[in-house]
């Protein structure tokens, strides 16, 4: 296993299993492969791919897949950030355990190893709004130092102008936990 210290995932890095990693009743590893990117030139792009096993001496199963997509900034552009291509979702059996904050913070330490550019609008819609996550899904996004403008507090907002050199990664913390 690589050590988590190694991070972030450069794109020279070899794809594979970055870590494995056991707390709280909770063994999650984390994979990162290179993959195409959404942006048509001088795009990166990295899958993020976290399984995890409740209890720890269970068996493995995909708890939550990210994708992140960078464009470099040029002459006509001052370029992009896309985290998760329009959806961050956790499988419902491992939310409340801190994965989409894992995967979060390996993708901006990621994002933060290359030029810094304009995060791409995240817009969170009130179908997905539900009794249960609001509370959650306000918690993940600010522990990213993202913040929203609210139509309706908690259910319905666009997040305010950033870059990724903005974002916050919590991986130490999520580790030492």
């Amino acid at each position: 296993m690589t050590d988590p210290q190694t991070m972030p995932h450069s794109p020279d890095e070899p794809d594979g299993v970055m870590f494995e990693h056991v707390r709280s009743g909770l063994r999650a590893s984390v994979t990162v492969e290179s993959i195409g990117s959404s942006f048509p030139d001088d795009g990166q792009a990295i899958a993020i791919t976290v399984r995890a096993a409740h209890p720890p001496d269970g068996d493995m199963a995909t708890a939550m897949m990210l994708k992140v997509d960078w464009q470099a900034p040029n002459d006509f552009d001052e370029g992009a950030a896309l985290l998760g291509a329009g959806r961050i979702e956790v499988e419902e059996a491992f939310r409340g355990h801190g994965i989409g904050t894992l995967a979060a913070a390996v993708a901006i330490e990621w994002l933060r190893s290359l030029p810094s550019v304009p995060l791409s609008n995240i817009i969170l819609a009130p179908e997905d709004a539900t009794e249960d996550n609001i509370a959650r899904r306000r918690r993940f996004y600010e522990k990213m130092g993202i913040r929203f403008s609210w139509v309706e507090e908690g259910v319905e907002g666009q997040a305010t102008r950033m870059a990724t050199h903005d974002l916050v990664a919590n991986l130490s913390s999520w580790l030492e936990r």
